[in-house]
Order: C-alpha cells, then sequence, then structure tokens
C-alpha cells in the first residue's frame, strides 16, 4: 500500500505568506518598545526552533528526547566562541558551523543510544543535557573566563550591516526561524520523512 503524505495546499502557502508578512513587515512597524523585542518575540522565536527540533525527534520519529536545550546550548556557545576567537569570522558562517557543532555533538550522544527506546532513551537524552551544561559551567574557556558566567555576545553584522537594535535582531532570529520551518517542512515529506514515519510506526522493521 503507497503511503499518502501531505503535499503543500494553496491554503498552506497562502498562510506562510500571511506570516512572512506579519512578521517582517507589520510587527516591526508596529511594536516599537524594546522590551517586547527583547523579553517576547526573539525568547518565543528560539523556542519556536526548539520545538521545531522536538516535533521531528518526538513528532514524527516517535521517540522521546529531553535534550534539546542541552543542543542548543552547545550551539549557541560554540557560535559565540567562533565570532570571538577567530579573527574575521563572519556571523553567518559561525551560525552555520554551530548548527554542524551541534549536530555532531547529537550524533556522538546518539550512538551509545541506538539500541534504546522509550523512557531509557528518554534518560540518556536527558543526561546528555546535563553533561553539556556541566561541560560549560566546568571549564571557564567557554565562557572566556567571566566569574559570573555572563557573557556578551558579538554584535551581529551581516554583508557590512550591523544588527545592533533589537527589532534588527528580531528580523535576524525570524529569517533563521522561518527557513528552518521551511526546511523541515520539506523534509518531512521527502524520503527523509518518509524515513522518519517509519521508524516511528515500527521501528524495528524500519
Amino acid at each position: 500500500m503507497k503511503p499518502v503524505f501531505m503535499k503543500y495546499t494553496k491554503a498552506d502557502i497562502i498562510n506562510f505568506v500571511v506570516l512572512l508578512v506579519i512578521g517582517f513587515l507589520i510587527i516591526p512597524n508596529v511594536i516599537t518598545s524594546d522590551y517586547w523585542y527583547t523579553s517576547i518575540l526573539i525568547p518565543w522565536l528560539c523556542l519556536t526552533l526548539a520545538a521545531l527540533g522536538q516535533n521531528i525527534v518526538m513528532g514524527y520519529t516517535g521517540q522521546l528526547s529531553l535534550g534539546a536545550a542541552g543542543f542548543m546550548c552547545a550551539g549557541a556557545y560554540a557560535c559565540y566562541n567562533m565570532m570571538l576567537r577567530i579573527p574575521d569570522m563572519p556571523f553567518l558562517g559561525a551560525l552555520v558551523l554551530s548548527g554542524l557543532i551541534a549536530a555532531c555533538l547529537g550524533i556522538i550522544f546518539g550512538l551509545p543510544s541506538l539500541r534504546i527506546r522509550g523512557i531509557y532513551l528518554m534518560v540518556a537524552t536527558l543526561a546528555s543535557q546535563f553533561f553539556i551544561v556541566w561541560v560549560i559551567d566546568k571549564f571557564g574557556w567557554f565562557k572566556n573566563y567571566d566569574t559570573s558566567g555572563i557573557i556578551n555576545a558579538q554584535a551581529i553584522v551581516i554583508f557590512g550591516h550591523t544588527m545592533g537594535s533589537p527589532a534588527q535582531k528580531y528580523v535576524v532570529v525570524l529569517a533563521i526561524v522561518g527557513v528552518m520551518a521551511w526546511m523541515a517542512a520539506n523534509m518531512a515529506q521527502g524520503s527523509i520523512g518518509r524515513g522518519w514515519m517509519a521508524v516511528r510506526d515500527m521501528d524495528v522493521a524500519a
């Protein structure tokens, strides 16, 4: 029996375009308070990015995972340190490399967990999160030896333009989340998505 998968409909495309218009054009022109950007919108977008990953792991593949925060933390500190320690490192390059570093950590912690599932996999991923946070707290190099544990991220410079204001940073984060959401949706509807759902439905057969 040939599996049936969701295809993009006209309504899906319209909804996506409407959300992009609201996010990129309306919100920056309506909201002027820095508080809304720094305390509500940007953290919400960051959590949305984490939710995209959790939707793939727990929704499409059906695996219990609680380590998303640890891997996001590793990627964030990797981006910070590359921008700090590598001269003339472009922000977009550091962003891509930090994502690859977080993915490599996921593979390192994932390989020993290939033969476990259910609550045991959940505990293993939770342990990986605690281990990553412990390493960052234990070794001051990751935080540039700041005794308070507070780091000041470098300025975001894209194609020679500094994104300094909270509204500009919001646009950068929104663009990243939009691209990641588009990639996740396309992967879920292709052969990779079929593999994910096969694992979810019957992992032994998959």
